[in-house]
């Protein structure tokens, strides 16, 4: 059998695109220092993130803001983005709210999503509306330290409300398809970015395009084919042979019958 890539419509049976518009402004989520930013992705992959830090630009870290200021990243031409790991984290995110209601619940919600759902797109830029400005959001913040409660300023680069991000989400097993418009729903209640108790990152969303493969099959799909229906046995006439196989369920009904 020859080597070969395989088609990406086999592994991919699904791929949806959908626009996601704030209905409240979102904040920005990245230190704004290069050194602070840096230190904090190496200590967790000292091995990776280099994308992440290569895409800040001088602006991001000059442009007249304070150290503390967490900001968004930008893309080449110089456009606030998202990370594919955001949307996805925040999928997780929904699904755990979700799982206290009884009929969404889903076991191990986390690795499922890791390895069944992904975002075709690395950078997700933002589409601010050509009326509107980013800005600087400011409030206080309480933090406790050893001398006690104190309170402090935080300050967010701020997206205003009206923008718009527009991403693709590929599912590998086509079961989870119910579940793209729970997660998605749930950004009217709780968004993307900083502060989002505060209902910033609020958001709607619409769909662009649904691609789904014909023969796409799912994990479900594939436990429906092979599971053997459960037939109810009765007791047998007499001088009548014997059934050529009995299934599981069958034989534990006529023991207990017996």
């Amino acid at each position: 059998m020859e080597m070969k890539p395989v088609n990406l419509s086999e592994l991919i049976p699904n791929e949806i695109k959908v626009k996601c518009t704030f209905v409240q402004s979102a904040l920005g989520t990245k230190p704004n220092k290069e050194e602070i930013l840096r230190e904090y992705i190496t200590s967790l992959a000292p091995n990776g993130g280099e994308d992440e830090v290569e895409a800040m630009t001088p602006e991001d870290i000059d442009q007249g803001v304070e150290q503390g200021t967490t900001v968004f990243a930008r893309d080449k031409d110089g456009r606030p983005i998202f990370w594919d790991y955001m949307i996805r984290g925040f999928f997780k995110a929904a699904q755990g709210a979700l799982n206290r209601v009884p009929k969404y619940k889903m076991s191990a919600h986390k690795r499922v999503v890791d390895t069944n759902v992904f975002i075709k797109e690395r950078q997700i830029p933002v589409i601010v509306p050509a009326d509107a400005e980013i800005g600087i959001c400011e409030r206080p913040i309480r933090v406790q330290t050893p001398q006690g409660e104190r309170v402090a300023i935080a300050r967010s680069e701020e997206i205003p409300a009206g923008s718009y991000i527009e991403f693709t989400i590929q599912i590998m097993d086509k079961g989870l398809r119910d579940k793209i418009p729970l997660w998605l729903s749930y950004g009217q209640f709780n968004g993307l970015g900083q502060w989002r108790n505060a209902g910033h990152g609020k958001f709607t969303w619409e769909c662009v395009s649904d691609n789904m493969t014909a023969d796409a099959g799912s994990s479900t799909d594939a436990a429906a084919n092979t599971a053997k229906p459960k037939t109810k046995r009765g007791r047998k006439a007499k001088g009548e042979a014997p059934a050529a196989s009995v299934d599981a369920d069958g034989a534990a009904e006529d023991s207990a019958e017996d």
